[in-house]
This record gives C-alpha cells, structure tokens and sequence, in this order.
C-alpha cells in the first residue's frame, strides 16, 4: 500500500511537471525589434527574451526558402525544434526571472538559442 501511495505521487509529481513547465508561444510576444528597444532601456526578463527566441525558432520553421536551403520539410524542422526547446531553454535561460539590459546580452541570448535548437 505504502508503494501505491509513492508511485501516485511520483506520477502526479510527473504530471504536474509535465503539463506546467512546457512554454508555449505567446501571440502577444514582443517582436525581435520591439524587444531589442526594449532591452535597450529598461530590464527585461529572460522568459521574455526566451518567447521571442521561440517566437522567431518557429517563424523560421515556417520559412519555405530558408528550408529548402536547409532541406528540410517544416514537419521536420517543427520536430526538431519540439525536441530541443526545453533542453535548450534549460541550458540558456536557467532563471527565467534573471533580468538583462543591453542589446549586446539580448542578441547573443536570442542567438544561442537560435543554435542550440538549429532554427
């Protein structure tokens, strides 16, 4: 009994993980001008860096000619991205609540991101 009470713990534990953590693309996410404006004058944190990131990862899946030079379908690259987006964002934006100001710190951010999911 004390084991079915750990493994339904561990499963919610999972689940709650699972279905809270996972960063879903905000429509009203700023552009990649409006943040690098922004950055520029006052602080910005790096979950609002990262939707951007995520933002322009997956305009660029949707770029025709810029998989047809990768050759890549979308559904390819859409897999990809999917795939690496948490382990990338893990990596990159450890403290989502950090605060950064400057274009210099923005840019390299979006660009680290940019390579670690390969979009």
């Amino acid at each position: 009994m004390k084991y079915l009470l750990l493994i339904l713990i561990g499963s919610g534990a999972y689940y709650f993980y699972a279905n809270n953590y996972e960063v879903h693309p905000d429509f009203k996410a700023l552009t990649y001008n409006e943040l690098i404006a922004k950055v520029e004058a006052v602080e910005v944190k790096a979950s609002e860096i990262l939707l951007v990131s995520h933002k322009m990862a997956i305009s660029g899946c949707k770029n025709e000619e810029w998989l047809n030079i990768r050759g890549v379908s979308s559904q390819q690259c859409m897999s990809k991205l999917n795939a690496l987006k948490e382990a990338c964002s893990d990596r990159i934006f450890p403290d989502m609540n950090k605060t950064y100001i400057g274009k210099g710190v923005a840019s390299k951010l979006l660009d680290r991101y940019s390579l670690c999911t390969g979009v």
